[in-house]
């Protein structure tokens, strides 16, 4: 294995390669990221002739040609006996470098498309959860590209993204997601907003009746309810915290929560 600059025109890319289903707003943001960060990692090359022949980093050489590079750091592989120590070297600086969980999603896509890994073993470099990476890949098919934007620039936590997966409607996510900006949502507020988002036909007896009775507590404390209330989501059971600074406005509290309830069908 060895370290070299190519030239551009010195790199091929055999037949018509770099289609990405994440969108070309990914390749533009990636250019923007190794515009601030430098390049995390050289592409992977194998020499052909008088020519390069482009072994992984499709969506690197994308960022690259946004932004006029002229000269790409490579390492030339024998392609055999090289990609091991090239995988655990690109799997090390991920681990290593502090990237945004968009940048992360892209990485891990990488090892496990261009690289050829399962992603058990993607997580066993990583000494992560296998969960931990199909929760990344997810992020370049599932959420809107606006929402992949919002992580990338810090506006939304990565448990944002993930709550916001359970949604198939792409429109609907980003319409949560810019609430949860505008209205500084915690993850598990978030995560209230998406289920009742829902699709009924998505949802069993009991969470149908549990959305019932959320939906009367909003309605009863009107638009600023989490000002009083907070309702919090588990997998069989939710809490409702209530604030209060009195006996009395807890009594108040609890009544109106009787009101809301009283009044469901």
């Amino acid at each position: 294995m060895q370290f070299q600059l190519i030239s551009r025109d010195k790199i091929k890319v055999e037949g018509y390669r770099l289609r990405f289903a994440s969108g070309e707003e990914d390749i533009e943001d990636l250019a923007h990221s190794i515009e601030v960060n430098g390049l995390i990692c050289p592409l992977a090359v194998a020499k052909r002739r008088k020519a390069y022949q482009l072994i992984a980093g499709e969506r690197r050489l994308a960022a690259l040609d946004e932004l006029g590079w002229k000269e790409i750091p490579c390492v030339v592989l024998n392609v055999k006996g090289d990609i091991n120590d090239l995988v655990t070297g690109m799997a090390e600086n991920m681990d290593r470098v502090d990237l945004s969980p968009w940048e992360r999603a892209l990485g891990l896509e990488e090892l496990v498309t261009s690289y050829g890994m399962r992603e058990e073993e993607v997580a066993r470099r990583l000494n992560r959860s296998q969960s931990y990476v199909s929760h990344y890949r997810r992020l370049l098919r599932k959420v809107h590209p606006k929402i992949k934007k919002y992580l990338h620039e810090g506006k939304i936590m990565f448990g944002h993204a993930q709550v916001l997966m359970k949604l198939d409607d792409q429109k609907k996510q980003l319409e949560i997601a810019d609430m949860a900006i505008k209205d500084g949502l915690t993850v598990k507020q978030t995560a209230l907003e998406v289920d009742l988002a829902r699709p009924e036909e998505e949802l069993t007896d009991q969470e149908k009746e549990l959305n019932d009775v959320e939906r009367a507590i909003v309605s009863e404390f009107g638009d600023d309810w989490r000002v009083t209330v907070d309702i919090l989501q588990g997998k069989k059971l939710e809490t409702v915290l209530l604030k209060f600074g009195s006996r009395d406005e807890i009594e108040e509290l609890v009544d109106r929560i009787k009101k809301a309830l009283s009044k469901m069908t």
